[in-house]
């Protein structure tokens, strides 16, 4: 499945491509959203056959799906879009490079001063979490310094929260990434792209299914 559009990438079989109108329409978008993206540079130029017009390949449909499901479903921005996409289209980025990528348009809350009452005490907490669950110190550094802010923020607001329940949620993201990483095939252009694009959605499909259990047991223990 060719997910990353190459501008490299010539006619089709059948030389004769897709004008815009039929590339926008099964692609799902308007065209003008998808003139947006060629002069943004997010989506290669199709081959010209006349002043102002141009044929487009499947490999251009696909690069139009992707950035749909990124920004859509996914809610990024056309600037973490563009970054992303820039890291597929490096040949010297790893999958493991892909992932880094990833996280740098995670969670940007600003952090607390370091004299901020709380987030000391918040940081002891994460590590002693990350050491007991055997976390690579580089690879979740980021990811720490997060959790560290959400649970300064929760205590700060009076919140209960201790330990026990990062934990409960570190071990059931856990289990969640496991099964992801077990859909991982290969390391060539497109298991990256798939890689990326399963990484965008599922963290949609944890933030559905989190609020969609809840509303559930929200119902069943009060009731509507």
């Amino acid at each position: 499945m060719t997910i990353v559009a190459d501008s490299r990438q010539g006619h089709s079989a059948t030389g004769v491509g897709l004008r815009i109108s039929e590339l926008a329409r099964r692609a799902g978008m308007p065209i003008p959203t998808v003139k947006f993206y060629l002069r943004e540079g997010l989506l290669p130029p199709g081959t010209p056959t006349a002043r102002n017009q141009a044929r487009y390949e499947e490999c251009h449909l696909e690069r139009l799906r992707l950035i749909r499901a990124l920004t859509t479903v996914g809610g990024l921005e056309i600037g973490a879009v563009r970054g992303l996409l820039t890291v597929l289209e490096d040949p010297g980025v790893t999958l493991a490079g892909v992932y880094t990528g990833l996280d740098r348009v995670g969670f940007t809350a600003s952090p607390y001063p370091a004299d901020f009452d709380g987030v000391e005490a918040a940081r002891a907490d994460i590590d002693a979490l990350a050491d007991r669950l055997g976390w690579d110190e580089e690879a979740t550094r980021s990811g720490r310094e997060s959790l560290v802010q959400v649970l300064t923020t929760l205590r700060a607001l009076g919140c209960d929260a201790h330990g026990r329940y990062f934990l409960t949620f570190a071990q059931a993201a856990g289990s969640v990434v496991d099964a992801e990483m077990g859909l991982v095939q290969g390391s060539d252009r497109d298991a990256k792209a798939e890689a990326m694009v399963r990484s965008v959605l599922f963290d949609v499909l944890m933030s559905v299914m989190l609020r969609t259990v809840r509303r559930n047991a929200v119902a069943v223990r009060f009731g509507g």
